[in-house]
């Protein structure tokens, strides 16, 4: 059936307790507890315009809590999943998208999300991320956790460098990027990723004019969350 008007406004009262703001063209609900939101955009209630928009998403509820005005997600995925940048953050005064064609399934658990899959695509690089990140407990007296406010923080930070960063791909030949996440008891995850590529052009460095290696791997390791920053240990071959 087309989405109540209630389970409409849970939706976006609960978000906006996280500060945040979502609007869908289309939302559909069945009485097993699942909900599709179709057309989706979705960002900070801080921000001018949404950070996020996704073609589909899918939740699963129980539908017992619902009727008690609960909104807790047992499972949340979503497909076409855009990230942009607004032109008014951004360095180059355009709309940046930072990453397009995400799918992703995710599966909180307590303060234990764990990721089913997530695969998208960051300008040229493929890239593919499994495993589960342990969230800050919520503040005392408050809805809202510190985390929302450091991941928007960090998104925004992250995002006016990621232009110059895509940018920087384009030298990598069919480059992909695994990332493993690993709950850690006092960061949010260990995070180790490889990268791997059928070659580096080396055209913009113009003593090596006209050259390119072959392929190449680089694995790398570090501890994501916290409030002191982290070494990242790397290897690699080419």
């Amino acid at each position: 059936i087309s989405l109540p008007g209630p389970v409409r406004r849970l939706i976006e009262r609960r978000l906006a307790e996280k500060g945040f703001e979502v609007t869908f063209t289309r939302g559909t609900f069945d009485f097993s507890g699942r909900i599709l939101l179709e057309h989706v955009a979705f960002g900070p209630t801080s921000t001018p315009t949404p950070l996020v928009t996704a073609r589909s998403v899918y939740l699963k509820i129980n539908p017992w809590e619902l009727a008690l005005l609960h909104l807790d997600a047992r499972m949340v995925s979503a497909s076409g999943v855009d990230f942009y940048l607004p032109a008014m953050m951004s360095p180059s005064g355009e709309d940046e998208t930072l990453a397009g064609d995400v799918d992703f399934t995710l599966l909180p658990r307590g303060r234990l999300l764990e990721i089913g899959h997530l695969t998208g695509r960051v300008g040229g690089l493929s890239v593919c991320a499994g495993g589960a990140l342990r969230l800050p407990a919520p503040r005392e007296g408050s809805a809202a956790s510190p985390f929302v406010d450091k991941l928007v923080d960090a998104y925004l930070r992250s995002g006016r460098k990621a232009p110059a960063l895509i940018a920087r791909l384009s030298a990598l030949e069919s480059p992909m990027l695994d990332i493993e996440l690993v709950p850690s008891e006092t960061r949010i995850a260990i995070v180790r990723a490889t990268l791997r590529a059928n070659g580096l052009n080396l055209a913009a460095t113009p003593a090596l004019h006209n050259t390119a290696t072959g392929p190449l791997i680089l694995n790398a390791e570090t501890l994501l969350g916290g409030d002191t920053s982290s070494l990242v240990r790397a290897d690699g071959r080419i």
